[in-house]
């Protein structure tokens, strides 16, 4: 188990999941890479009760004790960047990305000149799934994820769509009138219209790793949107902040215990 944070006010926060024995060596392990989505440093419980933060992640706490805790990495401060340095292993000025984030008006995504991670996976026998949100280019499908080396895409392709209705003002690639969720085996669809995005990706992600064909490895990426805005979380986990008097601060812990 692999567990990092980063040395950013604002930043992302990775989870790797190795699942393997010794024994299994000379065996492909299956690997999850989970990813929030511009989590502050200080807003992880293990991390932040020690700086005065209020955050709860009794989960991830226990993950990091009995992980491996990488503190000493940086990454890039908003999500298109960090992402394409992720898939890439190359820096945000080397992959068109220095600019900032990729916005829904734009026509450029990821160079397509890079190998991406997925793809170098694939090549090595592992089934490539991807579930959550994309954020590195969606104007035309040669920049869709089930083109760049994942098998199945599961989410969102661009950025700070609402967490229930999944709708985001001028989603141009979307033909379903702004609703920014994509099935790659069925094409756009409002079927999860109504819940809670990091639900469903949990969700889905069960259902992933259940069905999975065991003989092959899995490699399953999971970059969540929380605790990305909109700010905002089902009711029930605003109630361990409800002392908090600045309310985007309380939502926007609440959404860090939804990710949790």
């Amino acid at each position: 188990m692999t567990f990092g944070t980063t040395k950013s006010t604002i930043s992302s926060f990775l989870l790797i999941c190795v699942v393997g024995t010794v024994a299994e060596a000379t065996k492909k392990p299956h690997v999850v890479l989970i990813l929030a989505d511009d989590l502050g440093y200080n807003d992880v419980g293990y991390w932040g009760q020690n700086h005065g933060s209020a955050a709860k992640t009794p989960f991830l706490d226990s993950l990091a004790e009995n992980g491996v805790r990488l503190e000493n990495y940086y990454t890039h401060s908003v999500c298109s960047p960090t992402r394409g340095a992720l898939m890439t292993g190359r820096n945000r000025i080397d992959i068109g990305l220095a600019h900032g984030i990729i916005h829904t008006t734009q026509i450029e995504g990821l160079p397509l000149d890079n190998v991406l991670l997925p793809e170098q996976l694939s090549n090595c026998g592992y089934n490539t799934q991807m579930i959550g949100k994309w954020h590195l280019g969606f104007s035309s499908s040669k920049y869709a994820p089930w083109n760049r080396g994942f098998h199945g895409f599961y989410g969102f392709l661009a950025g700070s769509e609402n967490y229930w209705s999944k709708w985001l003002p001028m989603a141009r690639h979307s033909n379903i009138g702004g609703v920014d969720f994509t099935d790659s085996t069925t094409g756009p669809t409002n079927e999860t219209w109504g819940q809670y995005s990091a639900h469903v990706y949990a969700s889905r992600a069960r259902y992933v790793i259940q069905h999975h064909d065991q003989s092959k490895p899995l490699f399953l990426y999971l970059p969540l949107q929380t605790p990305h805005t909109p700010l905002g979380a089902p009711s029930h986990y605003y109630e361990p902040f409800k002392d908090i008097e600045d309310d985007d601060r309380m939502k926007y812990l609440s959404m860090v215990s939804v990710l949790d």
